[in-house]
Parts: C-alpha cells; sequence; structure tokens
C-alpha cells in the first residue's frame, strides 16, 4: 500500500531521534558524574543501557 509508506518513514524517523536523544542523555550524564554525588545511580544507569 503506497499510503502506508510515509507513516513507516516517521515512525523509523521518530525511533533514530529517540535513540539519539538516549545517547546524547547518557553521554550528558556520563560527563556530570565526574562532579556529582549520583556516580552509582548513573553507573547503574549505564550497566542498565549496556545490557539492553
Amino acid at each position: 500500500m503506497p499510503q502506508m509508506a510515509p507513516i513507516l518513514w516517521l515512525t523509523f524517523f521518530s525511533f533514530m531521534l529517540l535513540l539519539l536523544t538516549s545517547i546524547t542523555s547518557s553521554m550528558y550524564f556520563q560527563s556530570l558524574e565526574s562532579s556529582s554525588q549520583l556516580s552509582i545511580k548513573s553507573k547503574q544507569l549505564n550497566l542498565l543501557m549496556w545490557s539492553w
């Protein structure tokens, strides 16, 4: 169906945008952890992200 193609591209684009946002946010929290007291929590989050 030709009408389904734009919806498919939109969902794919939104998924890639979400993935990029999660990667950048994890990098931001990783840089924050050096000057923060939440190092254990961010390490647990990192472990969860890597296992997923």
